[in-house]
C-alpha cells in the first residue's frame, strides 16, 4: 500500500509538472511579441553615444534623435568644425540626451519652437560634465528674456547638484549670453583662431529678430539661413537652407483644419509665409555663388526630383554630411 501510495503521488507530481509546462508553452505563444516587432522597436531607438566627425573638416548633423513633426522653421543642426561642436536652434520638445559636448549654442530667432529648448540643454550639458557656464549667442531682443529663464532655474539646479554632490559645480550651470545687435550687418560672436562664426540680423513683420550665421573654416564659408532668414550679398561656399512646397503645405493645412489642429495649422501656415520652396532655395544659393544647398527638413511635393542644377543640391539625413 505504501508503494501504490508513493507511486499515485509520483504520477500526481508528474502530471502537474507537465500541466505547468504545457501551459508555459501556449503563454509563451500567446505572449510573445510578433515577429520582428522587436527589430522595429529597436530601429527607432538612437544610438546614445554622442556624434563625432574628423576634427580638421565640416561636418553638418541633425542635433540627436528627431521629433515627431520636424518642423522646417525650427530645424536643430550640430555643426563640428576645427575640432569644436556647435549647435545652431534649440526647438521646442528637442531631446539632448546624446548631444554630447557643445562648444556653444546659437540661436537665430526668439520663437518659442525654434528656441523653447535651450533650457534643456543647458541642463543636459551642464549634467554630461560641461566645465564652464554654456555660451549662448542670441538677438539682442532675447537677451532679458534668457536672462530671466536662466536665473530662474536655481530650484533644478539644486536638485541636480544634490544628485551629483562630488561632480557639479553651480559655477557652471547657467549660461553665458552674447547678444547679436539689432540690424548687424557681419558681426563676430565666435573665434577660435581657425573656425569663425558671424551673425547678420535683421528683423521680420512680426517683430522678431532673425538671425543668419556664416561659420568660416578652412577657407570654406558655410552660411545656415533659417526659414525668414533674409540673404545677405556676401558670397558663400555652402547654403544650409530648410525649405517646403506650396502643394505639401496646401495639403497639411486641409488636414489640420479638418481635425481641429490649431497649433499645427498655425505652424503650417507660418511656413507657407517664410518659407522658401525649393527652387527658389536654389536660385538663393546660385545667386550668391555657391557649390552646394543643404536642404533641412524639407517639406516637398514627392514629384520633384533633385537632379542636375546650378548647385549641388544634397538632403541633410540622420547621418549627416561629413567632411565639406
Amino acid at each position: 500500500m505504501p508503494d501504490r501510495a508513493l507511486t499515485l503521488k509520483w504520477l500526481a507530481l508528474s502530471f502537474a509538472a507537465l500541466c505547468l509546462m504545457v501551459g508555459a508553452f501556449w503563454a509563451g505563444l500567446i505572449l510573445a511579441p510578433e515577429k520582428g516587432a522587436e527589430t522595429r522597436a529597436n530601429s527607432d531607438v538612437f544610438a546614445t553615444a554622442p556624434i563625432t566627425a574628423r576634427p580638421d573638416s565640416v561636418s553638418v548633423f541633425p542635433c540627436t534623435s528627431a521629433t515627431r513633426f520636424e518642423n522646417p522653421y525650427a530645424p536643430c543642426l550640430l555643426i563640428i568644425a576645427g575640432g569644436k561642436r556647435l549647435v545652431f536652434g534649440a526647438p521646442d520638445g528637442q531631446s539632448w540626451q546624446s548631444i554630447g559636448f557643445v562648444d556653444a549654442a546659437f540661436l537665430y530667432n526668439g520663437h518659442p519652437v525654434s528656441s523653447g529648448g535651450l533650457m534643456g540643454l543647458r541642463h543636459q550639458t551642464w549634467r554630461d560634465g560641461r566645465d564652464q557656464p554654456l555660451l549662448v549667442v542670441a538677438g539682442d531682443l532675447q537677451v532679458d528674456a534668457l536672462t530671466l529663464l536662466d536665473d530662474a532655474q536655481a530650484s533644478a539646479d539644486a536638485l541636480l547638484k544634490v544628485e551629483h554632490s562630488n561632480r557639479l559645480d553651480f559655477r557652471n550651470a547657467g549660461v553665458t549670453i552674447k547678444p547679436v545687435p539689432i540690424q548687424s550687418g557681419t558681426f563676430r560672436v565666435f573665434d577660435t583662431g581657425d573656425l569663425k562664426v558671424f551673425a547678420s540680423s535683421s528683423v521680420s513683420n512680426t517683430g522678431d529678430q532673425i538671425i543668419v550665421y556664416d561659420i568660416l573654416y578652412s577657407g570654406k564659408r558655410i552660411r545656415f539661413l533659417p526659414c525668414d532668414g533674409a540673404l545677405p550679398a556676401e558670397p558663400a561656399d555652402i547654403v544650409i537652407r530648410p525649405t517646403a512646397e506650396t502643394a505639401s503645405l496646401t495639403e497639411l493645412i486641409r488636414g489640420a483644419n479638418r481635425d481641429r489642429r490649431y497649433a499645427d495649422l498655425v505652424d503650417l501656415q507660418r511656413l507657407a509665409r517664410t518659407c522658401p520652396t525649393l527652387r527658389d532655395a536654389i536660385d538663393e544659393a546660385a545667386e550668391i555663388g555657391a557649390s552646394k544647398l543643404i536642404v533641412v527638413h524639407a517639406l516637398r511635393d514627392a514629384d520633384i526630383r533633385i537632379g542636375a542644377q546650378e548647385v549641388d543640391v544634397i538632403q541633410l539625413g540622420r547621418d549627416g554630411v561629413r567632411d565639406l
